[in-house]
C-alpha cells in the first residue's frame, strides 16, 4: 500500500508536465495525496469491513473532496443512484491493490471476480477488467517471491498476447500517457521493467508527465511488491 501512495504523491506535482530530471523529491513543496490514494483506501475499507465497494467510494471520497477526482467520477458521486458508467480509463485499476492483499492464496476465478466487484461500481468495461486482473496477479506472484523476469514473461507477455492494445509503445520518454487506461499501462510497463530498483522506477514514471500521479501510484504498487 506505501509504494501505491509513495507514487501517488511523488506524481501529483507532475501531473500534466514531465519533469524531465532523475532528480527531484517526491515529498516536495506542495506534493500531497490525490484521488489515488483517497479511492485505494476506499477499497481497501470495503474489503476489511465488508462494505459495498460503492459505499465505500462515496463515503472516503466525500470525506476527502477536491482530491483531483475526473468529471466522469465526481458526477458519480453526486448521482442519487451511482452506477456503472463503462469508463475505459485508469480509476479501476488505481485503486485495485487491496484486492491483491485481501485476495492472496485464493483461486484466480475468486481474484477475477474480486476485480470485477471493485471494478464495476464505475469501470464496466473489458479493458479495464483485464488490466486489473493484470495487476493484481502481477503483485501476487511478487509478494509469492517472483521476481521481475517471472512476471514479464508469465504475466505481462501473455496478457499483451490476449489484449494487444496494451502493447510496449515504441516511442518512450517522449510519450505522455493519459487517462486511458491503456496509455497508463503500457507507460507503467516500461518504466517497471526498465528500471532496476524502487526509486528510479518512479523517476522513470513520473518523468513521462501525462496522468501522474495515477501512473506514479501504479508504478508504485508494483515497485513495491517487488
Amino acid at each position: 500500500m506505501l509504494g501505491a501512495i509513495i507514487g501517488d504523491i511523488a506524481g501529483s506535482l507532475y501531473e500534466g508536465r514531465p519533469h524531465k530530471s532523475k532528480d527531484f523529491p517526491f515529498f516536495g513543496p506542495g506534493a500531497d495525496f490525490t484521488d489515488d490514494t483517497v479511492c485505494t483506501i476506499a477499497v481497501a475499507d470495503a474489503l476489511l469491513h465488508d462494505k459495498p465497494p460503492a459505499d465505500a467510494l462515496y463515503q472516503w471520497c466525500t470525506r476527502y473532496p477536491g482530491r483531483g477526482y475526473g468529471g466522469m467520477f465526481a458526477r458519480w458521486l453526486r448521482a442519487w443512484q451511482r452506477r456503472p458508467y463503462g469508463s475505459f480509463g485508469n480509476g479501476a485499476a488505481m485503486r485495485v491493490l487491496p484486492v491483491a492483499l485481501a485476495t492472496l492464496g485464493q483461486t484466480e476465478d475468486a481474484v477475477r471476480a474480486a476485480c470485477r466487484a471493485q471494478g464495476h461500481v464505475t469501470h464496466n468495461c473489458k479493458l479495464s477488467d483485464a488490466a486489473c486482473e493484470c495487476l493484481v496477479f502481477m503483485v501476487q506472484d511478487a509478494l509469492r517471491g517472483a521476481d521481475k523476469n517471472h512476471l514479464l514473461h508469465n504475466r505481462a507477455y501473455p496478457f499483451i498476447a490476449q489484449y494487444p492494445e496494451f502493447k510496449f509503445r515504441d516511442i518512450r520518454r517522449s510519450s505522455n500517457p493519459s487517462g486511458y487506461v491503456v496509455d497508463t499501462l503500457q507507460a507503467v510497463f516500461q518504466s517497471f521493467f526498465d528500471t532496476d530498483n524502487f526509486r528510479k522506477c518512479l523517476v522513470d514514471t513520473v518523468n513521462r508527465g501525462g496522468d501522474a500521479d495515477t501512473t506514479g501510484a501504479i508504478a508504485g504498487m508494483l515497485a513495491g511488491a517487488v
